[in-house]
């Protein structure tokens, strides 16, 4: 979103390694969102990758219906647009070829030590003893991460007041355990239909491709946890059977699909949710899951990433061609406050991007 004219110059600093886009999570690309991508050329590519959803089928763990409505057609014909299951590694890799100098802009095995604010910009120091510079660090780095730290420690330092915008800092909690797993449709489970199933404290969501099945396992945690927790394989073969009898379609259940789930590429991650009441200081800012964090359970929290995103790099390009190229602090600090608002009235989040820092 950089790139479109007039250019601003950046680098993206990427903690994994070059084949970071093997993995990831299930998303859910909503209509306004999709259009999104359509205005920056991807929604072809990102459409080619994905699979029509038609309808909704709500179930009680016994695999008893109770309701099956057309949704994702309905919404489709009301805002012109699809609702596009992707991969997080499908998106990435569609991000990721858009740039054309992505080997020169993208930095991965990029581990970032500390951040530094100086008068006229911003230090970013690297675990290999390499720094760069920039005029804004964006951190899209997570929760629990660099930027989100930097900001609320600066604030705490300072005795910064949260912005006057009427919200609430919620503290970022886990109530829940989620499995995301992916294998071939071997029961010739219905293409087209989203599939969830709810019993008390855990869930079920699923949706096939026709010869690809994908799903999402949710059990409520013990205990709720502000903690950043790493799973084991041991423990996600414990969740998953604790669920074997839920119906995962009419007719199958989760016993029967889960040996041919592709155990390698399987992630097991705490549902975290929260909100950040501050999401920027000086020339630093953060975005995405950092500043609001959804439960995967509605598959919005990719969506808040991406709109937030788009609005903070036409509030940089703007600020970009009042200052003729050079945006001192001031004219920083008139924008990000304005993004924090604005994104409240209309999208819930908030962001930027300049030193792009990823997780």
């Amino acid at each position: 979103m950089l790139s479109i004219r007039p250019k601003i110059d950046y680098i993206i600093l990427e903690r994994a390694p070059s084949n970071f886009f093997e993995r990831g999570n299930h998303l859910l690309i909503w209509p306004h969102t999709a259009r999104l991508l359509d205005q920056i050329g991807l929604f072809e590519e990102a459409s080619r990758r994905s699979y029509r959803l038609v309808s909704k089928r709500d179930m009680l763990s016994n695999g008893r219906t109770l309701s099956n409505y057309p949704i994702w057609k309905t919404l489709e014909e009301s805002h012109g647009y699809p609702i596009m299951p992707l991969q997080r590694c499908e998106l990435l890799e569609v991000l990721y070829k858009s740039l054309p100098n992505r080997k020169e802009v993208i930095r991965t095995e990029s581990k970032v030590t500390k951040i530094e604010a100086v008068d006229d910009g911003v230090r970013v120091h690297l675990a290999d003893g390499s720094i760069e510079n920039g005029s804004v660090l964006v951190g899209a780095d997570g929760t629990h991460n660099m930027t989100r730290t930097y900001i609320r420690d600066l604030a705490l330092k300072q005795h910064l007041d949260c912005p006057n915008l009427g919200i609430t800092e919620i503290p970022t909690t886990s109530h829940f355990y989620s499995i995301y797993g992916e294998g071939p449709n071997h029961h010739g489970i219905e293409s087209g239909v989203f599939f969830e199933t709810r019993q008390t404290g855990m869930a079920i969501q699923m949706g096939t491709n026709g010869d690809m099945l994908r799903l999402i396992l949710y059990k409520k945690l013990p205990q709720p946890t502000t903690e950043r927790v790493q799973y084991s394989s041991h423990e996600m073969e414990e969740v998953a059977e604790s669920m074997f009898d839920m119906s995962v379609a009419p007719g199958v259940t989760l016993r029967e699909i889960w040996p041919l789930i592709h155990k390698h590429s399987a992630r097991s991650v705490s549902q975290d949710e929260g909100f950040a009441a501050r999401w920027h200081t000086g020339r630093v800012v953060f975005t995405g899951d950092a500043a609001v964090t959804s439960s995967s359970v509605n598959g919005l929290g990719v969506n808040y990433g991406l709109h937030s995103t788009a609005l903070l790099a036409s509030k940089l390009q703007q600020v970009y061609i009042s200052c003729d190229g050079h945006p001192d602090s001031a004219s920083q600090r008139l924008c990000l406050p304005n993004i924090n608002a604005f994104a409240l009235r209309n999208l819930g989040i908030s962001t930027i991007t300049a030193i792009p820092v990823y997780a």
